[in-house]
């Protein structure tokens, strides 16, 4: 999913950034990500990324400990309760089982997410809508 980074919180080689889509579908969320190429203090420059710069990411949501399945009527979402941080609560639908610990789920963006589980899911089903808690985590599109 290509965007904008808007902001960078870094403490060591973890991250927080915050990241700008030109899409009507959302606006803007942060994500976090380990930069195990360089480390860096809140507010030391990043030779790797800086603010302004367009990229290309891949989106999962990991360290999700718990589920509930939601009704049909439910709205698709992502929201971030806790200033500049990754937590997030998300309603998404099943879209596929990968394994006892992984799914792939519509969580209202353009694309599809990887979901990791921290436990193994129990009945969940293609199809179904579930409410959860995890952090938006990106990997980079290495150019």
């Amino acid at each position: 999913m290509k965007g904008k980074i808007r902001e960078i919180i870094g403490d060591g080689y973890e991250r927080c950034i915050n990241i700008i889509f030109n899409t009507s579908e959302c606006n803007d969320f942060w994500f976090y990500f380990l930069d195990e190429r360089e480390y860096a203090e809140n507010g030391e420059e990043n030779s790797r990324f800086i603010v302004g710069q367009d990229i290309d990411i891949e989106i999962k949501v990991v360290f999700v400990n718990r589920y509930t399945v939601v009704s049909e009527s439910e709205v698709l979402g992502i929201s971030q309760p806790i200033k500049n941080s990754s937590h997030s609560k998300i309603t998404a639908q099943v879209m596929k089982i990968i394994d006892s610990w992984s799914t792939v789920c519509d969580i209202g963006l353009k694309e599809d997410v990887l979901v990791e589980f921290e436990a193994k899911i129990g009945s969940i089903e293609v199809g179904q809508k579930i409410c959860f808690t995890g952090e938006l985590k990106i990997a980079f599109e290495e150019n």
